[in-house]
């Protein structure tokens, strides 16, 4: 009786001139040592042998030629998309051999891409004809990344703000008293942050819960938010510290470029 541990870790396999299997023995790879033997005659039946040939069981059977199985799969119904998947280069061919068809540029074409949250109401836009092309967010949470996304726009102002800060200081912000005075207040960050951002969100945010006036009408350009929102904070954020919250004499600004 073999031991629990003892359990068997390898197999071969024997073929014939013609690439029939014809046995199988399992074996004790620490040993190279046979446990069993099954045998696959040509007869067809198949039977299992211990170490020492002792016959164990027998199954009958018969060979026979087996039918081609079916490959074809049944497309009824299916959409199929031709393989292999077209490159970036072909898809831009294929784009505007067809604004060259229909008479109009990419730029106009993507302009009717319309944005939904289903996959149903994407393709009745696209079957009755109202849109030449349809985009659905169905991804689980794609709503809330969509919503994260737009609230970081901030972190562009933001930059914007500190980054100009810090060339009129020229990296120089004195004895450092007024990081530590309650009474002091730079009300040009904050009021350059929201204006800037503002407008950069409303005019070139491209995100599933909202699309803005220039991102729709021109999707061409992309998802440009994070840098106008930088460029406008920057230059809001200087123009109030040169005009209307002008910089106390303790402030380390220069009044120059």
């Amino acid at each position: 009786m073999r031991e629990a541990n003892e359990r068997p870790r390898g197999a071969r396999f024997i073929f014939s001139g013609d690439g029939a299997l014809i046995e199988r023995q399992v074996l004790r790879t620490a040993k190279n040592e046979i446990l069993y033997r099954l045998l696959c005659p040509a007869d067809g039946t198949v039977k299992l042998l211990d170490a020492k040939g002792k016959e164990l069981a027998v199954r009958p059977g018969t060979l026979a030629a087996g039918k081609a199985p079916e490959l074809a799969p049944d497309t009824k119904g299916l959409v199929v998309l031709p393989l292999p998947y077209r490159s970036r280069e072909h898809c831009y061919l294929v784009l505007d051999r067809h604004c060259e068809k229909i008479g109009c540029t990419p730029g106009k074409f993507f302009a009717k891409v319309v944005k939904h949250g289903n996959v149903e109401d994407a393709l009745d836009d696209v079957v009755r004809g109202e849109v030449d092309a349809a985009q659905a967010n169905v991804g689980p949470g794609s709503k809330y990344e969509g919503f994260l996304l737009v609230i970081t726009y901030w972190i562009g102002a933001w930059l914007g703000v500190v980054l100009t800060d810090y060339w009129m200081r020229r990296g120089n912000f004195g004895d450092e008293a007024i990081f530590y005075e309650r009474a002091y207040a730079n009300w040009a960050g904050p009021i350059a942050m929201f204006v800037g951002g503002a407008i950069a969100i409303w005019l070139f945010a491209d995100q599933s819960v909202y699309v803005g006036y220039v991102a729709f009408h021109y999707p061409q350009i992309g998802d440009m938010t994070f840098v106008i929102d930088f460029i406008l904070s920057a230059a809001i954020y200087y123009l109030l510290r040169m005009s209307v919250f002008k910089p106390v004499a303790r402030e380390s600004i220069s009044t120059t470029v």
